[in-house]
């Protein structure tokens, strides 16, 4: 399968179909990757456990659970079961925050300590704050410019910077580093 034809077999599936709908949209490309490229993780990111076994069992090796912060356990638990590695996502549905930091730390921590009591191993859990889901431009450059503060979520983990959403850091700008870097992102 070529990229042209994975790409649009992506773009007529959107998020917020019901699960079986996902599921054909999604097994086949999963199947169509894993065949053409053996070694290379494959994420599926999406809200539906069944959608996410189903990927699995095609050939996925990793969730990623988008709203990894909500009260729903199944992705969770799936990923404990299957013994694979799962990002757990930050996102909200408004972009509202009295302390954007303290929150987000706050929902990141609840969501890893309920991943951990329902299996998951640390080291199996990937840390992503989720650019571009519940938060605004500026909220997006303020995560940016305070990664390191994830380091207070405890055990070193792995952590993921997927910049999805770019219509949202359109307003950025790469400019040499006069601080001695190669380049820096304004």
């Amino acid at each position: 399968m070529r990229c042209e034809d994975v790409r649009l077999r992506l773009d007529d599936w959107v998020e917020g179909n019901l699960p079986a709908e996902e599921r054909r949209g999604v097994v086949p490309v999963v199947a169509a990757l894993r065949s053409s490229l053996p070694g290379t993780p494959i994420s599926i990111d999406t809200t539906k456990a069944e959608v996410a076994a189903a990927a699995l069992d095609a050939g996925a090796n990793l969730l990623n659970d988008v709203w990894g912060v909500g009260g729903d356990d199944a992705m969770a638990r799936l990923a404990a079961e299957r013994r694979v590695p799962m990002i757990v996502m930050h996102n909200r549905t408004e972009p509202r925050y009295a302390d954007l930091m303290a929150e987000l730390l706050a929902d990141l921590g609840a969501a890893l300590d309920r991943a951990r009591r329902l299996g998951n191993e640390p080291g199996q859990l990937i840390v992503d704050p989720g650019f571009g889901f519940g938060k605004t431009p500026e909220h997006n450059l303020t995560v940016l410019r305070e990664l390191g503060v994830l380091r207070e979520l405890g055990q070193v983990r792995p952590r993921l910077v997927a910049v999805e959403r770019l219509e949202r850091c359109d307003h950025l700008t790469v400019q040499p580093d006069t601080t001695g870097g190669s380049q820096r992102l304004v």
